[in-house]
């Protein structure tokens, strides 16, 4: 089973990350049979188990989340091994700013750093399963993932 957990603003940079981006979604994690991959300030690319989600989340959240349909069991351990590799690397923050100023750079693919939205897009990439069709990785934000016509929304947890 694999899921996208798209993260709502409360913060005043998560909200300007939403104004910037055009729409309600600032961070974005991916589920693997319980186990959530994301890439985050100040930690970089990080695993944990679901239940340490209250844990984690320090404040109020509010999550929507998203189904990825018809993932094969070995395309879920592909995209698993594929976030795995990932562990440590450091969070992209020039490419988060490209999103507030509008700024592309093709640099980013090479950097080895990743911004959530597109540490998740990359994953499925990985797998064959572009969830958006032929829009690059680094271009995209988490506003423009929960577009994709291969998720459906499952439902909204409010973490206190």
């Amino acid at each position: 089973m694999v899921k996208l957990l798209l993260h709502q603003p409360l913060s005043i940079i998560d909200k300007t990350i939403c104004v910037c981006s055009r729409g309600k979604y600032c961070h974005v994690s991916t589920n693997i049979n319980d186990i959530i991959y994301e890439a985050r300030p100040f930690v970089g690319v990080r695993k944990f188990e679901i239940s340490q989600l209250n844990n984690i989340e320090t404040k109020n959240k509010i999550i929507d989340i998203y189904n990825v349909p018809n993932i094969s069991l070995k395309n879920q351990k592909n995209l698993a091994t594929f976030f795995d590799r990932q562990l440590g690397k450091s969070y992209d923050y020039f490419g988060a700013l490209g999103f507030i100023l509008y700024t592309t750079r093709q640099s980013r693919i090479d950097s080895g750093k990743w911004i959530c939205s597109e540490l998740a897009t990359a994953g499925f990439e990985k797998i064959g399963n572009s969830l958006l069709g032929r829009c690059n990785p680094w271009k995209i934000s988490p506003v423009i993932l929960s577009y994709s016509p291969h998720i459906q929304y499952e439902k909204t947890i409010v973490i206190k």
